[in-house]
């Protein structure tokens, strides 16, 4: 063994005897030498930094091939791709109305929300598509008051929200066309320069279930300042032909503009065949508060009667530790009157802008107190007065939002309609009613 063992040394030992002279032997200057065949890492480094290992280099350590740059290589990564975007938001709800003779109750529960789908290509734009799906799964009613007509379970409702095309020129100029909604103006539930969208946000629904309409929006943006353009075609098919647009386009635009702690806003809409009118608006900060309003004036000629809106609003944050909320906010309406009489059928007459909720009478008044965490970190609550002064019907509310860990978010609500019979608060649900809901609301 031992033997074996030393003639391994010995072989080990003249080998590296033999090999290291040779290598100082040979001359660089006459001995030709052959490129070694470049590995995988070789490859590697010289797509990401620019050198080939199979080329020699210059004095420079530069090789004398032109491969691709690093930069070239990050770019291909930053390369825009196309982007897909799907969600929406459904509110389910259960409610219990019972009215002051305690025999008349209706029991209802629905779904109501809003899918959307958006696709956006690099160059190109955005296409953007918006649909509102709402179903009962109850109905019920009894007691003697007339029962209101049912919806059909098995077919639930779709309508077309928005649906439009936007694209920017060099962020510049921002332009979108197609079905779409407007959202001009500071307050939060009266707003009077809202001109342009064909129904009023109802701002205590849990989905906005409003369809936008169809026009050309144009947006250019400023450091401290906005204008925006709006081109109204929804009268363009009103009659269900096509139309001279000369005669049926809408024409709308808005200027606002930052100002120390406030934004003030300039609002114009009119046509051929719609009323001018024109509205200005500010939000800001002010003693501590946030405070906001709105105002509009049409004038009167040719067939239509003059108009004047306004609502004014503030919100304040209360409390060493903020977790209180005090909000409050008055709107007058020139044209209101007094509905009272009308009944849940024959407010139907009407038009829809005069049975339109919130914009019915002259006088509203809204005063709301929330707490957030008043009696458990999972736990928020509000209490809130809504009142239409000239009618004197209101209705009194108490929401209470729960939020425990590893259980569905809900929201219970008790609320107490009153003021006199067939008014605006009292017309659907009774004069004293008192309505129970639960509900949930699902963002994904």
């Amino acid at each position: 063994m031992k033997t074996k063992l030393a003639r391994f040394v010995f072989f080990i030992a003249l080998s590296a005897a033999v090999a290291v002279p040779a290598a100082y032997a040979a001359d660089p200057a006459t001995t030709p030498t052959t490129p070694a065949t470049p590995t995988a890492a070789d490859n590697f480094e010289a797509a990401l930094f620019g050198s080939d290992p199979s080329v020699p280099a210059d004095a420079s350590g530069t090789t004398t091939a032109k491969t691709a740059s690093f930069d070239a290589i990050a770019a291909q990564g930053e390369k825009a791709k196309t982007e897909y975007l799907a969600g929406g938001t459904v509110a389910v709800e259960a409610a219990s109305t019972v009215e002051s003779n305690a025999k008349d109750y209706t029991v209802t529960s629905d779904a109501n929300g809003k899918v959307f789908a958006k696709v956006t290509v690099p160059d190109y734009g955005s296409l953007y598509m918006s649909y509102l799906v709402s179903d009962y799964f109850v109905q019920g009613h009894g007691g003697e008051s007339l029962a209101l007509p049912a919806a059909n379970p098995l077919k639930p409702a779709f309508a077309l929200s928005e649906f439009h095309y936007s694209f920017d020129i060099s962020k510049i100029i921002f332009i979108r066309l197609g079905n779409q909604l407007i959202a001009w103006g500071p307050s939060r539930i009266w707003s009077p320069v809202d001109f342009i969208n064909s129904q009023k946000q109802d701002s205590f629904a849990a989905i906005d279930s409003r369809s936008g309409k169809s026009g050309l929006r144009v947006h250019l943006p400023f450091s401290r300042s906005n204008v925006f353009f709006f081109a109204d075609f929804s009268d363009m098919t009103s009659t269900g032909y096509y139309a001279d647009p000369y005669q049926t386009i809408n024409l709308g635009g808005r200027v606002d503009a930052a100002a120390g702690d406030f934004e003030f806003g300039l609002t114009g809409y009119g046509g051929k065949n719609a009323q001018g009118r024109a509205g200005a608006d500010f939000s800001g900060r002010l003693l501590g508060m946030t405070v906001y309003g709105e105002a509009s004036y049409a004038p009167a000629y040719n067939d239509w009667d003059s108009r004047f809106e306004a609502s004014l609003g503030f919100s304040r944050v209360l409390g060493a530790l903020k977790k209180w909320t005090l909000a409050s906010e008055g709107f007058f309406n020139s044209r209101g009157t007094d509905l009272t009489g009308y009944t849940a059928v024959t407010i139907n007459a009407l038009s829809a802008a005069e049975r339109a909720p919130l914009y019915q009478g002259k006088f509203y008044a809204y005063l709301s107190l929330a707490a957030s965490e008043l009696f458990s970190p999972s736990l928020s609550t509000t209490v809130s007065a809504l009142s239409n002064l000239q009618d004197r019907s209101f209705s009194l509310k108490l929401a209470e939002s729960f939020a425990f860990p590893r259980a569905v978010p809900f929201n219970l609500s008790i609320a107490y309609a009153a003021g006199g019979v067939d008014k605006e608060f009292t017309r659907f649900t009774g004069n004293g009613s008192i309505t129970a809901a639960i509900s949930t609301k699902l963002d994904f």
